[in-house]
């Protein structure tokens, strides 16, 4: 009797105990599909995230200095029309992170012939991440839009005004009319009035010399001697490779 009692108890604990170990399997195996797809749903945020936010930077790094312009324009026209003075800001930032900064006023001739509307952010940018070039932004942007002058003057006047003097005289290098020019500046420093005894400027191996504010002989700023960073011409992105690698 007691023999047969034990033998139940047995065959009751095995019965709870198999239903025990399917309970726990199915707990273990819920449990890693829910891991597994909360997992996945993270690294595709972060991947989405990555790739928004990157996505000219590792563009741009894909290719070698002297192809940086061109594909800086076609990633700003393939943006949004509405996004687009975020995309030049993006993209200006990141050549001024992977390449030298003579790499930049080849950056502002391509983007300002391409985008002339967008100039003002253009120039903005660029004198931001290098402010000692602004003479040499100023020349390659009068050269490749000559009939937006005064909008030239007035943007690099407002972001550098005490290079008004040199703004100036590099302008005049570019076009017969002054008044833009004057006009331009007063619009960017109201307080600028045109004077006709400070030193010219000079043009030294091709760079734009930066006449210094107490009215001795212009020289050149640190960075743009040092950089190396000839005038980039209308045709060719030529100079570019050189200027970054120098």
């Amino acid at each position: 009797m007691s023999g047969s009692i034990r033998r139940k108890r047995r065959v009751r604990k095995t019965v709870t105990s198999g239903k025990n170990s399917k309970a726990r399997l199915a707990f273990a195996i819920l449990a890693f599909f829910l891991s597994a797809g909360i997992i996945t749903w993270v690294l595709t945020q972060q991947s989405q995230t990555s790739s928004n936010g990157n996505t000219s930077f590792e563009a741009l790094r894909s290719v070698s200095v002297l192809e940086m312009p061109a594909l800086a324009v076609d990633l700003v026209q393939a943006s949004d029309v509405g996004g687009r003075d975020a995309k030049i800001q993006e993209v200006l930032k990141s050549v001024s992170v992977l390449a030298r900064p003579g790499v930049l006023p080849y950056m502002v001739a391509a983007l300002v012939q391409s985008f002339p509307t967008n100039l003002e952010v253009i120039l903005g940018t660029a004198i931001d991440l290098q402010p000692d070039l602004v003479l040499i932004y100023t020349e390659v942007a009068a050269y490749r839009l000559p009939s937006q002058i005064e909008n030239i003057s007035y943007v690099v006047g407002k972001k550098s005004p005490w290079n008004a003097t040199g703004i100036a005289q590099t302008l005049a290098q570019q076009t017969h009319d002054l008044d833009a020019i004057t006009r331009g500046l007063k619009r960017g420093i109201p307080e600028y009035q045109p004077t006709t005894d400070a030193p010219g400027s000079s043009v030294t191996a091709g760079f734009v010399a930066i006449p210094s504010a107490q009215g001795v002989p212009p020289v050149l700023s640190t960075n743009q001697s040092s950089s190396a960073t000839a005038i980039p011409n209308a045709g060719t992105n030529s100079g570019a490779n050189t200027a970054a690698h120098e």
